[in-house]
């Protein structure tokens, strides 16, 4: 894989520290222009790239340690992020929850590894929505579930745990959907006034999440 290399101009004072440093990490190439008439130096700069393809696979493997080409796709969650809704699970949600739980993905960052039948999940689930010690939150965005969060309450205190759907196309959602969920906590329960989570052993992209949520 490899990203595109970029020749850039610069054409006002204030891009130059951000175009000189970017030069000197090796990510792009800057011409230096006296005048408007940069035709000459920039097609001598391209015949000089064409004639030594190594000097492509250099720039563009420097560009790929500091950019993923995933911006737009960042922004993109952030917009549609604040919108995902939080909402208390429900009877209907009972088999997709029983479905997601028992993916392996979600087992093998889960305390259980072990997969759960439809009985023990029924007795659970009942168990769980009679409970007031236990908020268990469904995200939704534009009319599609981006994953679950349940608080654990104890006290003032609540464990948090969450986990998205998987192979729905919601990775990188985590930390908005958190974010949600915190703040319909605070708006339904007032009683909670400290919330922590466990992250089981391995579990990376729980831990990323916690730590970027200043927990």
């Amino acid at each position: 894989d490899a990203l595109p290399i970029s020749i850039v101009f610069c054409t006002a004072e204030n891009q130059r520290a951000q175009i000189s440093d970017a030069v000197r990490l090796g990510v792009l190439y800057a011409l230096k222009i006296d005048d408007l008439d940069f035709a000459v130096p920039l097609r001598q700069l391209i015949e000089r790239l064409l004639k030594n393809p190594s000097a492509f696979q250099s720039i563009s493997q420097a560009g790929m340690s500091y950019v993923n080409g995933q911006g737009a796709r960042k922004v993109a969650i952030q917009l549609m992020g604040d919108l995902i809704e939080i909402r208390r699970a429900t009877v209907n949600d009972s088999i997709s929850i029983f479905r997601w739980r028992n993916d392996e993905k979600i087992r093998n960052v889960s305390r259980s590894t072990e997969k759960i039948s439809m009985s023990v999940h029924k007795r659970w689930f009942e168990h769980v929505l009679k409970n007031t010690s236990c908020e268990l939150l469904i995200g939704d965005l534009l009319n599609q579930v981006v994953g679950v969060v349940r608080f654990d309450i104890e006290a003032n205190t609540a464990e948090v745990s969450i986990y998205l759907v998987p192979s729905d196309g919601f990775s990188g959602y985590g930390k908005n959907l958190l974010l949600s969920a915190e703040k319909w906590l605070k708006k339904n329960r007032a009683d909670v006034k400290e919330i922590h989570a466990v992250v089981m052993s391995g579990n990376e992209s729980s831990e990323k999440l916690f730590k970027d949520s200043r927990y």
